[in-house]
């Protein structure tokens, strides 16, 4: 086959990684005390409900919205405190994972070597009705997560099985990371603690903010400041992806978007201010 050829079947193989779909505002969180959110996800039980929780400096409050940006309902997580929540995740049981997760580097402080998950049952938002008090939710369980080695900074997270997932956010080393909640935890400390095992190397993603399974299972979304990665998911029990590499990145303009999720076939994107987007991909 001749180069002109070859660069010709290179170039169009770049454009197809490279589409850049339409990203429409569909709406904002007009809600006093909402600010900074850090994650996002699509409730399994209630269809049109979406759970968000916000980053440091916040009350620890959970947040159902509709994609409009309306807030269907609030809960304060009892005897829960927000150091640092980056992120969100859901799992088929209907269990919410609250990651307090986050772990920047500021004013000269060290990372921290020891993080936590809150655990909590998804409550039925409309149960009740609206109040301007927020609704207490109890903690089912806390797990403690402890790093490989050194400590890193996460703001990803989504559930596969009966297990989370994280993907580190910063450095040449991004990858994807297994908490194995459904296996014996360490009892060496006073409380369980599980350890954060590496599954793979994502040599092609940085600067992660946020992660996302599709309602089928097939595909993982990964985002950036800048980008949606998406990559295939090899069918099976045990979660594995079939390249760590995405097969296509869907690129955007917006400022400051921290969390996403699947809707449907297609993104929704949540911005640090509370602006819900929709990221088309088909």
């Amino acid at each position: 086959m001749s180069l002109p050829i070859l660069l010709w079947i290179a170039a169009c193989e770049l454009t197809q990684l490279s589409t850049s779909p339409a990203l429409v505002e569909i709406g904002r969180v007009k809600h006093e005390g909402f600010s900074e959110a850090s994650g996002l996800e699509s409730s399994r039980r209630f269809p049109g409900v979406y759970w968000a929780v916000c980053d440091s400096g916040n009350p620890p409050h959970l947040y159902a919205l509709d994609a409009r940006g309306q807030v269907l309902a609030e809960y304060r997580i009892d005897e829960a405190v927000n150091l640092d929540w980056e992120c969100l995740a859901i799992d088929h049981l209907g269990n919410l994972y609250i990651c307090d997760i986050g772990n920047n580097v500021l004013q000269g402080k060290s990372r921290l070597p020891q993080r936590w998950i809150y655990v909590v049952r998804e409550p039925d938002p409309r149960s009740s009705p609206q109040s301007t008090e927020p609704r207490l939710l109890p903690i089912d369980r806390t797990l403690l997560v402890r790093y490989p080695q050194a400590p890193f900074d996460i703001e990803a997270a989504f559930a596969w099985g009966d297990d989370l997932y994280f993907v580190s956010k910063l450095g040449r080393d991004t990858a994807i990371f297994r908490l194995p909640c459904s296996q014996p935890a360490d009892e060496e400390d006073s409380e369980p603690t599980y350890t954060l095992e590496r599954v793979v190397g994502l040599p092609d993603v940085s600067s992660v903010t946020s992660a996302a399974i599709s309602p089928g299972g097939d595909h993982l979304a990964i985002c950036t400041y800048q980008e949606a990665c998406l990559f295939q998911v090899r069918p099976g029990a045990a979660f594995e992806l079939v390249s760590n590499r995405p097969y296509r990145r869907a690129s955007f303009r917006a400022s400051e978007v921290e969390a996403c999720t699947w809707d449907r076939r297609n993104l929704l994107l949540l911005s640090e201010l509370g602006v819900f987007y929709r990221l088309m991909l088909e």
